[in-house]
């Protein structure tokens, strides 16, 4: 194997490691070594030290036509994610924003990627219903996580023999007699 092509290869585990170690720990407190090593591996990924290999270069030249729509979609459920509803307050402006660069990039996915000839057809029409396929079962397994998880329960308010004890706990512990 050449360099460009181990270059190319641990450019992809590289970029897999990255979100992965990013993914690791809390979500209040993440990894913080994953986002540089995910961008030295999209770095190492685009830009190789000479020339590719066959099989590595028909491997760079996908990923960079895919690039365009992976990356504007890869925003968008992010967009998506950030203007998702906390608290029950929700973000439409951001959402929206979310949904119509996902929309725009199966738009440039269909216009420049995909093509539906006939030399191709079995895997265009493969790929399409692999795609429509996995949308509509992730929307399912939503529903059903959603519907099978309980609601919260609200607790009773407290009565006035519970509030006399909490404040006697907080007034001893703050120091007031």
């Amino acid at each position: 194997m050449e360099l460009p092509d181990l270059q190319l290869w641990s450019g992809i585990l590289l970029l897999f490691s990255g979100f992965f170690v990013h993914r690791m720990g809390p979500s209040f407190r993440r990894n913080v070594l994953g986002k540089p090593m995910a961008l030295i591996g999209l770095v190492l990924i685009l830009i190789p030290l000479g020339n590719l290999s066959e099989i590595e270069q028909d491997l760079f030249s996908k990923i960079i036509l895919n690039f365009p729509w992976m990356i504007l979609a890869s925003t968008g459920i992010l967009v998506s994610l950030f203007g998702s509803p906390i608290y029950w307050k929700r973000n439409t402006d951001i959402n929206a924003l979310g949904l119509l660069l996902i929309s725009f990039s199966w738009i440039l996915y269909l216009r420049y990627v995909f093509s539906p000839n006939l030399d191709n057809f079995l895997i265009s029409f493969s790929t399409i219903a692999g795609m429509i396929f996995s949308i509509i079962s992730f929307l399912y397994l939503i529903k059903i996580i959603e519907s099978n998880t309980p609601k919260a329960q609200e607790s009773d308010p407290l009565t006035e023999n519970e509030k006399k004890f909490i404040t006697s706990i907080l007034k001893r512990n703050v120091g007031e007699k």
